[in-house]
C-alpha cells in the first residue's frame, strides 16, 4: 500500500514536534523524579557508555544525513527542522560526529531530490 502524501507531511510534522521538544521533555522528566540533568546524563552514560546529549545529537546527524541527499532543501532548512538553534550550531555538531561539514557531506553524496514532497515543511 502506497503511503499517501499527507501520511508523509503527519510523519515529519510529529518528527518536528519531538525534536524541538527533546530538551524540554529531559528537563520536564528530571523535574518530576527529582533527578539533575546531569545525574541523568550520567546515568545514561553508565548504562549506555555515552552522554544523553551526544546520543541525541547522534540521532539527529543521522536523521540530517537523510535529509541533506534532498538538495532542494537549505542547511538552514534542515537545521531549523531538526531543532538546531542555527545553521553554525548544526554546523559544529555535525562537523564533530561527521568529521566534515554539511555541505561537504552533501557535495559527496547522490542527489535524491524525490525524497519528500514538495509540501515538505518543518
Amino acid at each position: 500500500m502506497p503511503v499517501s502524501e499527507s501520511d508523509i507531511y503527519k510523519s515529519y510534522n510529529i518528527e518536528n514536534q519531538i525534536n524541538a521538544l527533546h530538551y524540554e521533555l529531559v528537563y520536564t522528566y528530571t523535574r518530576e523524579v527529582h533527578m539533575s540533568r546531569s545525574h541523568l546524563s550520567t546515568l545514561f552514560k553508565k548504562n549506555y557508555g555515552r552522554n544523553l546529549i551526544d546520543y541525541i545529537h547522534e540521532v539527529k546527524i543521522a536523521k540530517a544525513k537523510e535529509l541533506l541527499k534532498d538538495h532542494g532543501k537549505s542547511i538552514t532548512q534542515i537545521a531549523d527542522y531538526l531543532g538546531y538553534s542555527s545553521s553554525s550550531h548544526f554546523t559544529r555538531v555535525f562537523c564533530s560526529i561527521e568529521g566534515v561539514t554539511p555541505k561537504e557531506y552533501r557535495k559527496n553524496t547522490p542527489i535524491q531530490s524525490d525524497m519528500y514532497p514538495e509540501s515538505w515543511t518543518y
